[in-house]
């Protein structure tokens, strides 16, 4: 197909040989299209140049085209002399245009990139100048070729001759910290030292500083021959922070050595007044046991002669003697009885006490103790029975439980008025309880907490006086612990109480 053909008349010769023309100054046809589509972003006054250019060329192109169609229809002959001078100037104006166009691109692209730079460094100037750290930059021979407002009013830096900083005065900079190196030594920071706060003591002329240096290697700028690296160094007046550091650490001490001497004082105290209710509780049990002993004796006289007199050996009495002699027997016995409490308590609390086990039948202690104090429940009215199972054994303290069931079952009698008082005897796996269960008075809630205390009496929930020495729950307490084992309470006021002991089967070692 040729290439020459008319479209409507209209010859394609001069086309072909403009696109040849662009293809000859280095231009496609899409590169002559796309510039003249930037033609905006080359500058008002290049655009003008480039556009008129462009389009007088056009203009050019038309009217030669334009006249083909009149040579083709036979109208003008007369225009065929001007043809091809129109079409030599067509071209070179065309490629023109496109090189002015692709220079103006050019430079309208370096302008831009130019802009940028400026402003990025307008920016990083800015950002350097407000920085409230003080920012330097030092070359490989320890000079330093930048600082910002912060570094130079810090340090006293101050320009050279040669456009570099140097010291007014020349700083001195002692290590804080074992093992540092001097912060502030150029030449090595120069060197591409790391260094990540580093505090030094710094004298810089009349003034005492605390400074914070880091540094890290970068890039030199000191000139445009070089590209050895530099060092960026960054120092802050830590001073306040660590004068308050100091302070601190000083109250700390201060207040740690008011401790300790607070406290050494005070353990002193506790160890003298330790030592003075040790020998205090030590006097007290050698009066009491010696009271006790003392007492003991002529008690033991007193109740014998009055059995004596009460079984009518020492001939018969009179009714009013009788009951006179009655009367000294169980004052006797009453005191007899605290006199055995105090030294049972006193056993107990003393490092003398030793707890002898052996193999027993709990369950033959407990029938025991209530045949024991039966004829006690009978004079009362009450009844007092056993729930046991037939043999329960257990590695214990014999003389002990039984102390603690005959304390238990004679307090449940005596505040018993009717009803009577149940012991029972459960096997717990590894261990066993005794339950002494009364419908006596019952206990005040508020009297619980201490109703294991030691000579503390509990009036009954009715106000009744109450009768003892106040030692027999303190010295069931006593034992339980001594065995190992536990003792509790739950009572409901004109219901009755249940004291419950538990005990190992075997002894605890340790």
């Amino acid at each position: 197909m040729e290439v020459a053909g008319s479209v409507a008349g209209v010859s394609a010769e001069p086309l072909v040989v403009a696109c040849d023309v662009v293809a000859l100054v280095g231009f496609t046809v899409a590169s002559v299209a796309a510039a003249l589509m930037l033609l905006p972003e080359v500058g008002a006054r290049h655009a003008r140049v480039i556009r008129g250019l462009v389009l007088g060329a056009l203009g050019i192109y038309v009217f030669t085209a334009f006249s083909n169609v009149l040579e083709h229809g036979g109208i003008t002959a007369a225009l065929d002399p001007y043809e091809d001078y129109i079409e030599i100037l067509v071209f070179p104006l065309v490629a023109y245009a496109l090189h002015e166009s692709r220079l103006a691109l050019e430079t309208s692209r370096r302008e831009r990139a130019e802009r940028r730079r400026q402003e990025e460094h307008a920016l990083l100037s800015t950002v350097m100048r407000v920085l409230p750290v003080g920012a330097m930059i030092v070359n490989p021979e320890g000079t330093i070729v930048f600082a910002n407002e912060t570094a130079r009013e810090l340090l006293a830096l101050e320009e050279a001759p040669d456009g570099t900083l140097e010291f007014t005065t020349e700083p001195t900079c002692a290590p804080m910290r074992p093992g540092e190196a001097p912060a502030l030594d150029l030449r090595k920071l120069g060197e591409g030292l790391t260094v990540r706060g580093a505090l030094c003591a710094a004298s810089i002329g009349a003034r005492h500083l605390v400074l914070s240096v880091s540094s890290t290697p970068i890039p030199a700028v000191a000139s445009n021959e070089s590209s050895a690296p530099g060092t960026l160094v960054l120092v802050q007046d830590v001073t306040d922070r660590e004068t308050a550091l100091q302070e601190l650490m000083d109250a700390q001490t201060r207040y740690a050595e008011a401790l300790e001497y607070a406290v050494d004082a005070r353990t002193a105290d506790l160890l003298k007044a330790n030592e003075e209710l040790q020998a205090a509780n030590e006097a007290k049990r050698r009066l009491l046991a010696n009271v006790s002993h003392e007492l003991r004796t002529p008690l033991n006289a007193v109740i014998g002669f009055a059995d004596v007199l009460a079984n009518g050996l020492a001939g018969p009495l009179a009714e009013e003697q009788a009951k006179q002699v009655a009367m000294i027997r169980e004052a006797g016995r009453q005191l007899l009885e605290l006199v055995e409490a105090l030294l049972e308590a006193q056993w107990l609390e003393s490092s003398e006490a030793i707890v002898e086990v052996r193999p027993v039948d709990v369950a033959d202690l407990v029938r025991s103790a209530v045949d024991m104090l039966d004829p006690l429940a009978r004079s009362k009215g009450l009844a007092l029975h056993a729930e046991t199972p037939e043999t329960l054994e257990a590695v214990t303290d014999a003389r002990l439980i039984g102390q603690v069931l005959r304390n238990l079952i004679s307090n449940a009698v005596k505040f018993t008025h009717e009803g009577g008082v149940t012991v029972r005897l459960l096997d717990a796996g590894e261990r066993f309880r005794i339950a002494v269960a009364d419908t006596g008075i019952g206990i005040p809630k508020e009297a619980l907490p201490r109703i294991f205390d030691a000579f503390v009496q509990v009036p009954g929930s009715r106000g009744e006086k109450p009768e003892g020495t106040g030692l027999g729950l303190a010295i069931c307490k006593q034992i339980a612990h001594a065995l190992g084992g536990s003792i509790a309470v739950e009572s409901e006021p004109g219901s009755g109480s249940t004291f419950t002991v538990e005990l190992p089967k075997e002894p605890i070692s340790g």
